[in-house]
């Protein structure tokens, strides 16, 4: 029985391109970390964290680019909290997250979280619709 070779194109440093045989099942690595490879790199010159990272994947380390880079990111955040503290405030900042998950993410209690925010920015922006404000004012008018 013939088994089914599959072909693709894959581009050389010199910017031409050849095809390469894929076998199913024990091509299929290598395939995909010529793919990485390409989409990864620059077509001029890898650097050594590059060819680190996909050595890292080809070893077996890792299955793929994206759990590696996962790896590192963790180890660099746990070795360095204060990068991790910028990245909450940027996060909660640019208001993709809220105040208590932007603490949880540095590492921190959501009271002193804020206390850094206000000393940081100055200030304290919350967003208000003008329908929730007057409902509350009416509140506020009806206790007194």
């Amino acid at each position: 029985m013939a088994v089914p070779v599959v072909c693709e194109r894959v581009e050389t440093r010199g910017g031409a391109s050849r095809l390469i045989r894929l076998h199913p099942g024990r091509n299929q690595l290598r395939a995909e970390e010529r793919r990485v490879r390409i989409q990864s790199m620059s077509k001029s010159n890898p650097t050594l964290l590059d060819r680190e990272l996909l050595a890292t994947v080809r070893s077996g380390m890792f299955r793929n680019q994206a759990e590696a880079v996962q790896e590192a990111l963790g180890t660099f955040f746990a070795a360095k909290p204060q990068y991790r503290l910028e990245a909450a405030l940027e996060i909660y900042r640019s208001g993709e997250v809220s105040l208590s998950r932007a603490a949880e993410i540095a590492g921190m209690n959501p009271v002193r979280f804020r206390e850094l925010w206000i000393q940081r920015v100055g200030r304290e922006e919350i967003e208000v619709d003008a329908a929730d404000a007057q409902a509350q004012a009416r509140q506020i008018a009806r206790r007194r």
